[in-house]
């Protein structure tokens, strides 16, 4: 009875590489998905977008400030 036990759970195992296998798949939808949103930013969004990344930069200019201090 054992050995039947083991082998119902050996199937379990194979079933996840399989599992892994489908998520490629996924994948590749979502990288359409990008592509039409970036259509639809340069409609509008594009002027959030400006704004956003404004306050961006200032922040990167903060860590390489900190970075320069470092190395000094």
């Amino acid at each position: 009875m054992a050995s039947r036990v083991e082998l119902q759970t050996a199937p379990p195992p194979r079933a996840r590489p399989q599992a892994s296998v489908p998520p490629p798949q996924p994948k590749a939808e979502a990288a359409p998905a990008p592509v039409k949103t970036q259509q639809n930013a340069p409609q509008a969004p594009v002027r959030n977008t400006a704004p956003a990344s404004v306050p961006a930069p200032e922040q990167a200019v903060e860590v390489r400030g900190k970075r320069v201090n470092t190395t000094a």
